[in-house]
């Protein structure tokens, strides 16, 4: 096994001529013993075994890459910084392994943590989609969101469920989401072992969202993680890499340090457009 290139391939969902960095990988699902994950999740190519995760690793460090913090990253070539979005369960794992087999800095890896999703009962994600279609019950999102769900795509159905909050209640009458996220004494653990970054108290499209609300969910996360993690929370990991350059200045405003993405540049300020590419192994 061996990866495609030190230059890893852009996240398809973002423009191809958007100058992405390379050098900042963002994860998605680790494929663990026992852990189940939706084969949708696979199809969008957002699952990594934890084989193919350590190959990555060791191929650039063979090529004399190092693997360092995030503006360590953003100003040397051969720096990779590693993220790991919205706070699954197996990410405790993968960052005790990291730790244990190469002794990564506390700085050199991110892993960003959504509010409800870690510390609300109900939650809002994806794999309430996935639930639903794995268990052919299509009808009920169509009932949900008003739509013809049969002749609709992946993505109309998240461009509906993350522009609000209003289907988070009535989507978890439906589904099980527990064990699929980090707790409160798991995000503790992790957080002595790697740096935390805010995925917003909501998983939903800031640029969906009216002024106060875009406000409040960057400030409200970014305060919820640092008082119980007791330590400053720096970095702003936009849901879905939704961002404009009122949300970039926004989050310079409210403290971040950074913000990182998965879509093309705004012209709002550079270190809040941070966008990060998904390696590949072949």
């Amino acid at each position: 096994m061996k990866i495609t290139s030190l230059k890893p391939k852009n996240n398809s969902n973002s423009n191809s001529n958007s100058n992405s960095n390379s050098n900042i990988w963002m994860f998605h699902r680790i494929k663990i013993e026992n852990n189940s994950i939706s084969d949708i999740y696979k199809n969008r190519g957002m699952v990594h075994t934890i084989d193919e995760l350590c190959c990555l690793i060791d191929t650039s460090i063979m090529a004399g890459y190092k693997f360092g913090s995030i503006s360590e990253a953003l100003n040397c070539n051969k720096t990779i910084h590693l993220t790991f979005d919205d706070g699954y369960k197996e990410h405790l794992f993968v960052a005790k392994m990291l730790k244990q087999k190469y002794n990564f800095s506390y700085d050199s890896i991110t892993f960003s943590i959504n509010i409800r999703n870690s510390f609300y009962q109900d939650k809002l994600c994806m794999d309430m989609v996935y639930q639903l279609i794995e268990k052919d019950s299509l009808y009920k999102i169509d009932s949900l969101l008003n739509i013809v769900t049969n002749d609709t795509e992946l993505k109309t159905i998240k461009n509906i469920l993350f522009s609000t909050t209003a289907y988070i209640t009535d989507f978890n009458k439906l589904v099980d989401m527990k064990n699929y996220f980090l707790n409160k004494e798991e995000l503790l653990s992790l957080s002595k072992l790697f740096s935390i970054a805010s995925h917003c108290v909501n998983h939903c499209y800031l640029t969906s969202f009216n002024k106060d609300d875009i406000y409040k969910e960057l400030k409200n996360s970014k305060v919820y993680l640092s008082s119980i993690l007791n330590t400053e929370v720096n970095t702003i990991c936009y849901p879905d890499g939704k961002h404009s350059k009122y949300i970039n200045n926004i989050s310079k405003e409210i403290g971040y340090t950074f913000g990182l993405s998965i879509s093309p540049k705004t012209n709002g300020p550079q270190e809040f457009n941070i966008i990060r590419s998904i390696p590949q192994c072949i």
